[in-house]
């Protein structure tokens, strides 16, 4: 009902309540920056604008704009910490009116400009730079951030065909929409809404879901009703359960599977393991969000014509190679570089193979698993990130110097390195000689090792890991020793999957990164049979 209020109103007037400092700085702020963002969209040069940095002095002498003060920066992240940005209704608000007005106490806000001002923030990297250089956390405050499903649905769908038909739900109970294969589908549209809607809060968990089909509806063009009916006497757990069944049926690539986050964010523990719990708000390390069609681990053994899975009393059933079990496990990589321990992340690949099955040495294994082969949008990673963690992991082992309690006992482990340099050929891995020159000016910054820094940050709670038979891997915080690393038919990524004690059924923990095998390759060391599992 409310959808169509918002779709045929000329304006939706939203009031926030009082006005304040906060408000105050950020509407000086969009004022002052608005048109001349607006200048460089309507030249078609909005690359040049993203490619200027926050404290790039000829930004604003180019502009005839005065540098804004760290001040005005954090009343401004404060003005979009406000609660009214966070809620999940507000995205059909937005998305659905023709215009919207933000009210704020005297002050008025022109939604497009603010969501403008917020994309510029986020997608040129500022809110990220404000945030390291003034410890002001705009990159997660930006409404160019959080409510980046606006511009999702307005630009990328609404031009687009969305076909799909409403046939009735096996059980009966309520009405559910299943889509023809087509990337651009109502429920491939619902996929992705979901995702993005984790970043909003409601008060009711459910609404997390009936907020976003109700959208998609609205927004397809047959004008089809949302994916099930509204009911508040659906549990949560059926709602979730429900919505995460038509999609993993009706898409190709099994990508709701990554949806699902680690078992200790969790907050609906009865939902079946497989199921994303959409409540929690976007998981830690949700490595193939934007690298989603960078990897293709099914490629070689892709078969579009079968059926991906049968969901049957909460068990999925579905068809998958076995790639081994993890046999070694490092602490998460935040909490090893934290430590300054990650002489933990050289033992562990020293008992790799000199090798890898990739035709790599273990140096450049270690490497490219940290960031999971991913780095500036480029997947494999540019070989020159090979230079940044060598400069990563000398600043870190300097570091370690210092915390060490036993100096002499840290350059021991330190000087083990160098047989793993020689036997690897890993030029890229620091020597004892050059961790003692480096101590002397540990105080300054190495710029070089600031690129692994960034390409490593959203692998932050995830944790490096051996299997039995040697392959190198990056799997989620609550991974265990003896847990399997599985390839699930036509999915473009694997997953760690653990055997329930007592049952035949298994346990998704999550999405794993699999070095060497991300790209299709399928080693001569695994059949190419299929054989059947569940997941419950």
């Amino acid at each position: 009902m409310m959808g169509d209020v918002y779709s045929t109103a000329q304006c939706v007037i939203a009031w926030l309540r009082r006005g304040g400092r906060d408000a105050q700085s950020a509407l000086e702020l969009q004022s002052r920056f608005v048109p001349t963002l607006q200048r460089f969209e309507g030249e078609g040069r909005w690359e040049d604008a993203l490619s200027y940095s926050f404290d790039d002095p000829h930004f604003y002498e180019k502009f005839d704009m005065s540098r804004p003060s760290s001040v005005s920066w954090w009343f401004y992240a404060q003005f979009h910490r406000r609660k009214w940005f966070y809620r999940t209704w507000i995205l059909q608000e937005i998305a659905l009116a023709q215009e919207v007005l933000l009210i704020c106490g005297s002050l008025r806000f022109e939604w497009s400009q603010t969501h403008l001002f917020g994309e510029f923030i986020t997608r040129s990297g500022w809110g990220s730079e404000l945030g390291r250089s003034l410890r002001i956390p705009l990159d997660e405050a930006s409404p160019g951030n959080r409510q980046y499903v606006i511009s999702f649905f307005q630009r990328d769908y609404r031009e687009k065909n969305l076909r799909i038909e409403k046939l009735p739900s096996k059980d009966g109970q309520r009405d559910v929409v299943t889509a023809k294969e087509s990337r651009h589908s109502g429920l491939a549209l619902l996929e992705r809404a979901l995702v993005e809607a984790r970043l909003t809060w409601s008060s009711d968990p459910r609404d997390k879901v009936y907020g976003i089909v109700g959208l998609v509806g609205k927004l397809d063009e047959t004008r089809s009703n949302t994916l099930l009916q509204v009911d508040y006497g659906v549990s949560v757990v059926d709602v979730y359960t429900t919505v995460a069944s038509v999609l993993l049926k009706s898409t190709s690539d099994l990508f709701l599977l990554s949806m699902v986050e680690d078992a200790l964010e969790r907050s609906t523990l009865e939902l079946p393991s497989w199921v994303p719990d959409v409540s929690v708000s976007y998981p830690a390390d949700f490595m193939l969000d934007s690298m989603r069609d960078k990897y293709d681990a099914s490629g070689a053994v892709r078969d579009t014509s079968v059926s991906l899975c049968r969901i049957r009393s909460g068990v999925v059933y579905l068809e998958g190679l076995q790639y081994g079990s993890i046999a070694e496990l490092c602490r998460r990589t935040d909490e090893t570089v934290k430590s300054s321990s990650i002489h933990d992340f050289i033992n562990l690949c020293s008992k790799l193979d000199s090798v890898y099955s990739s035709g790599q040495y273990r140096w450049e294994e270690l490497w490219r698993t940290l960031i999971a082969d991913q780095a500036n949008g480029l997947c494999p990673a540019p070989i020159e990130f090979a230079r940044h963690f060598h400069d990563w992991m000398l600043n870190e082992a300097v570091l370690g110097l210092r915390k060490a309690r036993h100096l002499n006992e840290q350059r021991c482990r330190y000087r083990s390195w160098e047989s793993f340099v020689q036997s690897s050929h890993g030029v890229e891995v620091p020597t004892l000689a050059e961790i003692d020159e480096r101590a002397l000016y540990v105080d300054e910054t190495f710029e070089t090792l600031l690129p692994f820094v960034f390409a490593q940050e959203t692998k932050a709670h995830q944790r490096l890991f051996r299997t039995e038979n040697n392959l190198l891997g990056l799997c989620p915080a609550s991974s265990q020793v003896g847990d399997f690393v599985w390839l699930l038919q036509n999915a473009n990524v694997f997953f760690i999957l653990r055997p329930m004690e007592g049952s035949e059924h298994y346990k998704l923990v999550g999405e794993t990164y699999l070095h060497g095998f991300m790209h299709g390759k399928i080693g001569s060391k695994w059949p190419v049979d299929f054989q059947q599992i569940s997941i419950q």
